[in-house]
This record gives structure tokens, sequence and C-alpha cells, in this order.
């Protein structure tokens, strides 16, 4: 009987750390979903822009808001995370302050209105077209795992490992 109650407590132990990581993982992939929709109607834009504008990888995350336009909606903006209703106070506050992140002579706001990129200039457009060989296509996701696929992995270890210890 022992034995058992040994094999539950590791068997609890491993479930519980594969649970803790997966909580703390997908913690971490979260970026904040809501703010491209957000950013589009603050300003307001004919596209929502993708997580680009702000983030260094398509997909954004937790650490990749770097860009210049990021670092300028955050300070002096007011922008902060997970806080969807600071991005419309933070569109104003560039707006007045005519704040251009990339130096390139036109301000953030007045280059977002003109459907192009902020950290770009004219060199990159927000919105792309529809349909064509110039279609901008969804951010698509890292590769690697998201909290889900972990999820399934975990529970694919934790049934190795009970199918090994019944064995034994």
């Amino acid at each position: 009987m022992g034995s058992f109650a040994g094999r539950n407590g590791r068997l609890c132990a491993l479930s519980g750390a594969v649970l803790l990581t997966v909580a703390l993982v997908s913690a971490e992939a979260n970026a904040t979903p809501s703010f491209p929709a957000d950013l589009k109607k603050a300003v307001p834009l004919a596209c929502a822009p993708t997580c680009l504008v702000c983030h260094t990888r398509p997909e954004g995350g937790s650490g990749t808001a770097t860009q210049p336009f990021a670092l300028s909606m955050m300070v002096p903006g007011g922008l902060v995370k997970n806080k969807p209703e600071t991005v419309a106070p933070a569109v104003n506050k560039l707006r007045e302050q005519m704040i251009d992140s990339n130096g390139d002579g036109t301000p953030d706001i007045e280059q977002l209105e003109a459907g192009y990129d902020p950290n770009l200039g004219v060199s990159g457009l927000v919105c792309g077209p529809a349909y064509g060989c110039g279609a901008r296509l969804a951010p698509q996701r890292a590769r690697g795992f998201d909290s889900g696929m972990l999820f399934v992995v975990a529970l694919a270890a934790g049934g190795v490992f009970v199918r090994q210890r019944r064995r034994s």
C-alpha cells in the first residue's frame, strides 16, 4: 500500500509541475489581443494593423513590443500592457505632441491615417491589398509549442509515465 501511495504522490507532483509550466508558458505568450482593433478605432484606420506595428515578431508576445511606435505609445503616450482603455488616450497624446517615432519628419498618427506603418514611413503599408499577389496574410503563429500543444504533450508524457510505473 505504501508503494501505491508513493506512486500517486510522484504522479501528483509531476502533474502539478506540468500544469504550472503550462500556466506560466501560456501567461508569457499572451499579448493584448484587442490592441490592433483598439488602435484601428482610435486613429481611425481602414484596417486593424498587424502586430508588427508595435512588436518585433508577427505573432506579438511579451517583451517584443519594442518597435519605435510601441515605445512612443508607452512613453509619452501612457499605453499600458493588458489595458485596452489606454490605447485611445495614448493615440491622442501622440497626436497632440506630434510624436515622430522614426524621425522621418511625419508624425506617427499622420502616417497611420495615411495608411503607413509609423516605424517604416512610406515604405511600409499598414493595410495592403485584400487580394492578389500583394495581399497581406494574417500573422502566423510562431513555430513551436503554444500552450494547447504543451498541454497535450504534458498529458501524453503523464500517460507514458503512468504506463511505465505500472509495468515495474
